[in-house]
This record gives structure tokens, sequence and C-alpha cells, in this order.
């Protein structure tokens, strides 16, 4: 029996604890597309994963700089950062067919058209699945990444394809749903407090989860939440549950970048909110501010700048 080809193509923290999860299934042929430092590690020491792991494990995941190979009959799960999606798809379009499935796992809205109008129409509209992490996942150091439990969420049509199992029996937590963009919403919303908050802070989420820090909570999901139905979509989410969601000592993928020096997200998940409300004639006067700030924060990093000099 043919082993499930799958590829991981986005090597960081989410990307490796897919690896991971995987990686323990003995009927999938899988490999990881990362960063030289991270994959070296991980090809001579296996990857560790702490955090909420019953005890800390090693995994052993057969990885890549670069894809040289045909990706005929494979599914190729996008796990790089939204900002390097257009790259990422640029590296595959020459090993790519109409047999090539996709999962794609990243933040934000406008994902799918992404990859759709930068693939030369090589990738099929129906080979294209959504997927949510509602888990959290640290990249600690090179072959080292923290994991804590949540949700997996994928479409249903996922569950219809032969890819279907491949996390199944793992330390995953996968579920299925018919009502994928009512998710995407709910969590776009919630990355647009969280994210962009944790940077301006530089605290964990479970700081930001505190109830005094309600009233600047507030405000983002008001205008999330009328630009979502808008949208025709209730995102079902109050303040209560916000709090309740995102209450973990993990720090968000947004400061996570921020403390490497990378670009965040800010313009797929806040910027999309705002471009989707002056779609339907919705004032977003808090999203763009915060757009505004943090694009101001990334510049002070880059350029290195100071206060003052004592």
């Amino acid at each position: 029996m043919r082993k499930k080809r799958v590829i991981i193509l986005g090597g960081g923290a989410v990307g490796s604890i897919l690896a991971a999860a995987v990686s323990q299934k003995p009927d999938v042929n899988l490999k990881m597309i990362g960063r030289k430092e991270h994959i070296t590690r991980i090809n001579t020491h296996g990857l560790e994963i702490g955090g909420q792991l019953e005890e800390k494990e090693k995994f052993k995941i057969h990885c890549f700089e670069t894809i040289d190979f045909s990706l005929d009959h494979t599914l190729v799960i996008f796990a790089a950062k939204a900002t390097d999606l257009q790259s990422s798809i640029k590296q595959i379009l020459e090993t790519i067919d109409h047999t090539t499935q996709f999962l794609i796992i990243q933040n934000g809205l406008g994902i799918e058209d992404i990859i759709l109008n930068n693939s030369e129409s090589k990738v099929i509209p129906g080979n294209l699945f959504r997927g949510i992490v509602g888990f959290g996942a640290t990249f600690l150091d090179n072959g080292k990444v923290n994991y804590w439990q949540g949700k997996f969420i994928v479409e249903k049509r996922f569950a219809e394809s032969e890819y279907s199992d491949i996390f199944n029996d793992t330390f995953l937590q996968v579920f299925f749903t018919g009502n994928i963009k009512k998710l995407i919403w709910k969590k776009v919303i919630i990355n647009s407090i969280y994210n962009p908050l944790s940077v301006i802070l530089k605290v964990r989420n479970n700081v930001i989860a505190e109830e005094r820090f309600n009233k600047i909570k507030e405000e983002l999901l008001k205008e999330g939440k009328k630009v979502a139905l808008s949208e025709g979509i209730d995102p079902g989410i109050d303040l209560h549950t916000l709090n309740n969601i995102v209450s973990s000592n993990n720090i968000t993928s947004m400061l996570q970048d921020h403390l490497k020096g990378k670009p965040g997200e800010i313009e797929f998940i806040n910027g999309a909110i705002v471009n989707f409300g002056k779609k339907n004639n919705i004032k977003t006067p808090v999203n763009d501010y915060i757009v505004h700030l943090i694009k101001a924060i990334e510049v002070i990093r880059k350029e290195n700048l100071t206060v003052f000099n004592q």
C-alpha cells in the first residue's frame, strides 16, 4: 500500500507541531521544509516538544531547506506565515500538478485568494482546504518548541479526502466543521485583539485576558463583530468568552515575530477588518489606529530607535 505523501511547508512553531503529530503515523511519508539551523538540529537530534505534553518528547522528522522533488499526489500543508505566503507559493510552482492538494492554516482573511492569484492557475480551488489552529505553539530554539493544547479545526470537505486521517491517534485534538467561514472570522477577531496588544504591552496571553484590560479589548471586539455581521457572519463571541478562550501563558505569534525582528501579520488581521469595513461602509477607527501603531513599532524596532540616550 502506497504511503500518503505530506509536506509541511514552513517549519516554524506551528509547522513543527503539525509535523511532530503527523510523524506518529506509520502510513505517512512526511517531509518538512524549514530554516537551515532549525531543520539541521531536527535531522541530527530530533524535534523536542515541551509545554503541555505529558512529558518532553522527541520526534524524528525528515527535514529539507528546499523542495527539489515532485509534489504530485501530495498534501502540502501551508504552515508559513501569511507574510511569506507568496514566496512559498513560488517555491513550489514547478513541482505541483492537478493531483496536489493543499491545507492552509494561516491567520487572517483572504488567504485562499492569495494562493489562487499567485499560483498561475496551477492550484485547483477544489483541492484547497482551510484549517484553523487553536492550539498554542512557541518557538524556543532550533529543534525545540512548546505546545499548549487546543483545537485544530479543519473544514468538513477535508474529512472526505484521502488525507482525512493523518492526524488521527496523535496528540492533536482535530475537529471538522461545516461552517469554516464563521470560525475564520471568529479567530480573526480574537487575533485582532490579542496579537497587537501582546506586541504593544509585551505580555503573555493570560495577562491580556485579565478583566482590567477589558475596555481596550471591548472596543476592538465591537468593531470586529460589526464588520463580520456586515459580511453576514455572526462570530458568536463576547468579552467573557474571549477572556476564557485565550488564557494560557503562551505568547502570540505576532509577539514571537516581533521578538525575532520579523514583520507581523497585522495587514491580514486588523488590516483585513479595516478593508472589509471600508467595503461595507463600516467605520473601524480603532483597528485602523492599531494597524498604524504596530507598523510604527516595527519601524522603531527595525531602525533601533530609542527615546533618549542615558
